[in-house]
């Protein structure tokens, strides 16, 4: 079987490298490159990366996280700005840089890399079509050629290739047929002309003599010359487009399949869970092991960032665990008998909890303002951002304008209202798009028909802006986001189950190791959205206080159970 497959790659590589002389070896090796580069963090494209995710965090943060339909940026649409910015030109170069970035995208969504995925995406079929193009306006360009030395319009040939008669008598004509070598372009030529393309040629040669003698005019001899040059080659032409798809299978067989074997542990927590119940005193130590094992798995390999899955069934599963224990919480308040130092726990449970939730991690983290990302003003997604904010109709500076225009909205209201958006901008814009900002405003307030928008008027340029980036939350980090859940679930399962005072004690006690273990973590990835890439930052610290009050809560939870073992005993 496997000789069977490299059989037919191998018949498979010598029919399309037949058809093209692109070196495929090469642009092979150079996508492994690529996507080995990728996953090891170390991409030339690395930061641009960085700025799809950047951009998209302020422009949630800024213009809120409604779509529109007639205008969005999603994650292929920066995928081929980034791509139009890095192509060559050359052929061979920009199908494999398309390629990678058919990957990339794939690899985002945690879809399959498949041939769908490959030649749906825009920059690859695009990048493809433009080739095929490129080799069939060269063909024509070149037949056209001998057919014009054929009938006396040009004066030498392009090459030797062909027996053509020179016509004895030189066309009087201004009609110039244009044409210049192109070395690779032409060896496709060359490798794929054969004993046919003599006899078409020569037949062209006499289609065109003979409706030359019909009507000499310019015009319908340079249409006679395209069309008859195109169908020498138009056979070679077909066979280039049909190679697509054995083009893209050649870069999805060296793409890395990622199969995730880690879905098997969870067979063997459900094997160990078993052992645990039969010994039933191992049973917290068991689940304590379990738990931190797992969260440590998923900060590693950012399994919830990346597999919607897992993410929706650890989400259900704390979130739901967390909402049933509420409900025992509260009607604990209406039982005859209460348990007030137990009721006292679960309320610290419930605030370290919400505080984790609600509270940001990271408050207007330094690493993320503009002015400190350079260039990020000269990528692809500035220019986005640029237009969800004052670029297109209905963009954020510009729809209470139009709304004003449009009489929805009264020159008070529109005041009010563009004071309020221009506010917004500004406190997290950086210095170049602040002067872009200003000038857009400034343009659409020395129109006459915005005179009596007057506060708004007078606080451009002169706003002294706060400065500051988009706050994080702990669940939008990959280690917060598992942390959390842990969290989540294990006082939830305090308050539902009600273990033993020991067990308990143990659980608060992982609860205190995942928050020392985040506040002194020295690198953090960032999740914006669905599809956006990780955002990697060493430099940046964490809420501290929150880190520090939970700590503490966490500590006095702990202190409470001892006193409560205590009583008992």
């Amino acid at each position: 079987m496997r000789r069977f497959h490299a059989i037919s790659l191998l018949i498979l590589l010598i029919t399309v490298t037949s058809v093209f002389s692109l070196s495929f070896d090469n642009s092979i090796e150079e996508f492994k490159t690529y996507i080995e580069d990728y996953q090891n963090e170390e991409s030339k494209f690395a930061h641009e990366f960085d700025f799809m995710s950047i951009y998209r965090k302020y422009s949630l943060v800024i213009c809120g996280g409604v779509k529109s339909d007639q205008h969005d940026y999603e994650v292929n649409d920066l995928l081929e700005e980034i791509f139009n910015e890095y192509r060559t030109g050359d052929p061979e170069e920009d199908i494999t840089l398309a390629a990678f970035f058919a990957y990339v995208s794939a690899d985002l969504f945690g879809d399959t890399f498949n041939i769908t995925a490959l030649n749906k995406f825009p920059p690859f079929y695009k990048a493809y079509n433009e080739y095929v193009q490129s080799v069939k306006n060269y063909a024509n360009q070149y037949f056209a050629q001998w057919i014009g030395y054929a009938i006396g319009l040009v004066s030498e040939p392009p090459d030797d290739l062909f027996d053509v008669e020179r016509s004895s008598q030189r066309l009087r004509m201004r009609l110039t047929l244009d044409y210049d070598y192109n070395e690779e372009l032409h060896q496709i030529l060359k490798e794929n002309i054969d004993t046919t393309t003599q006899e078409k040629l020569n037949e062209a040669i006499n289609k065109v003599k003979g409706e030359l003698r019909k009507d000499p005019d310019e015009r319908t001899l340079e249409r006679a010359i395209n069309r008859y040059s195109i169908a020498i080659f138009s056979s070679v032409i077909d066979n280039i487009n049909k190679q697509k798809d054995a083009i893209s299978d050649l870069f999805i067989k060296n793409a890395p399949r990622n199969t995730n074997w880690w879905i098997f542990r969870f067979l063997v927590y459900i094997g160990l869970f078993i052992i645990a119940l039969k010994i039933k005193k191992i049973m917290p130590f068991m689940l304590s092991g379990i738990i931190i094992f797992d969260a440590f798995f998923l900060i590693i390999s950012r399994n919830l960032a990346r597999s919607d899955i897992e993410a929706l069934i650890y989400g259900m599963i704390s979130i739901m665990f967390f909402a049933f224990a509420l409900i025992l919480y509260f009607s604990s308040f209406f039982s005859k008998v209460k348990n007030k130092r137990l009721i006292g726990i679960h309320t610290i449970l419930i605030i370290i909890v919400l505080m984790m939730y609600l509270t940001p991690m990271f408050i207007s983290p330094e690493v993320m303002k503009m002015d400190e990302n350079k260039a990020f003003y000269e990528s692809p997604a500035y220019e986005a951002l640029k237009d969800d904010v004052i670029g297109w109709e209905l963009s954020y500076l510009n729809e209470p304008f139009v709304e004003y225009n449009n009489t929805n909205l009264t020159a008070q209201q529109a005041d009010e209202e563009l004071v309020q958006r221009y506010k917004k901008v500004i406190d997290y814009a950086g210095d170049p798009f602040k002067q872009s900002v200003n000038e857009f405003m400034e343009g659409k307030l020395a129109e006459e028909r915005y005179k009596e928008l007057t506060e708004i008027a007078g606080l451009v340029s002169n706003y002294d802006p706060e400065v500051k980036s988009p706050n994080i939350q702990m669940y939008n980090t990959t280690s917060g986001a598992v942390i959390l859940m842990y969290v989540t679930l294990i006082c939830s399962m305090i308050m539902v189950l009600k273990p033993k005072v020991f067990e308990s004690i143990l659980y608060m006690t992982v609860v205190l190791f995942f928050n020392v273990f985040f506040l002194f973590q020295n690198a953090y990835y960032f999740i914006v959205e669905k599809g956006f890439p990780l955002i990697h930052y060493e430099q940046v610290s964490p809420n501290y206080l929150l880190l520090i009050v939970v700590m503490i809560l966490s500590v006095l939870s702990i202190y409470l159970f001892f006193k409560t073992e205590r009583k008992d005993s």
